[in-house]
């Protein structure tokens, strides 16, 4: 399998401190039948966690080598999880801020309570650019939790969406798990990540419990497209695929394609 999204890499965000802590969760990974992990380390513009592109770039080189020495089986990719900025499209075009493991997707964080105004206008301007948007985390967003009408807006525009594994566990309250499973009922959920910061708490053990909760909603030929499939076009740089079962018109899914 293949984690999209997570914090994996040590001392850079509010991910693991040290190395040792990345290198125990690296473990929790392989355990769970992960082979394959992008790094998403945040950057949020005017805060602290804002690692420019070569400084991530240069972590996970370094973290490869570690997981070399110790016979690991995961191979790590670079990206970024970035925070809804006026200045992405541009960050993009200069390299200052990574796409998914150098592909044309790029991991956009929901905001926790609204979008921003205008918001529209800089996905229309990263998508300009040639990237696609892999949302994250739409599931957390209480204006999407609370106007379910706000994630066909997102749709539209363009963007392909990640859910948390945990948020199927109700790991994050109540009404995220209530939008994670409508989610999945529409068809809307194109990858299944994990969002892991740490060995224990935030860790690829779940994943296993969320995934069988999740086929049990939506079939194993949905949860294979969410979990395996679509992340794999995500690294090869291909258009991602919608859940087979799920009622939808036909300009529904004309929209879908790029």
């Amino acid at each position: 399998m293949i984690d999209l999204h997570s914090h994996i890499l040590p001392g850079i965000d509010d991910g693991p401190e040290t190395l040792d802590k990345s290198i125990e969760l690296a473990k929790e990974y392989e355990d769970a039948g992960f082979k394959q992990i992008v790094a998403t380390p945040h950057w949020i513009s005017g805060t602290a966690w804002m690692a420019s592109a070569n400084h991530v770039l240069q972590k996970v080189s370094a973290f490869n080598q570690e997981l070399k020495r110790g016979h690991s089986a995961i191979h790590v990719y670079a990206g970024q999880e970035i925070a809804i900025d006026n200045n992405i499209a541009a960050l993009l075009d200069q390299k200052q801020v990574l796409s998914l493991a150098g592909g044309p997707y790029v991991l956009i964080e929901s905001p926790f309570q609204r979008f921003p105004f205008r918001w529209q206008e800089i996905f229309f301007a990263i998508l300009s650019g040639g990237y696609r948007i892999l949302l994250a985390h739409p599931e957390r967003c209480d204006q999407i939790i609370n106007d379910p009408s706000m994630i066909d807006a997102v749709l539209d525009v363009g963007a392909y969406l990640q859910v948390n594994a945990d948020s199927f566990l109700g790991r994050y309250g109540k009404p995220v798990e209530k939008t994670a499973f409508r989610l999945a009922a529409q068809g809307y959920i194109h990858c299944l990540a994990t969002d892991s910061h740490d060995p224990v708490y935030r860790s690829p053990r779940n994943f296993k419990k969320a995934l069988a909760l999740a086929e049990r909603y939506i079939g194993p030929e949905n949860t294979d497209i969410i979990v395996r499939q679509n992340p794999a076009r995500v690294l090869n740089g291909r258009p991602l695929v919608m859940c087979e079962s799920a009622n939808r018109d036909k300009q529904r899914k004309k929209r879908w394609k790029f």
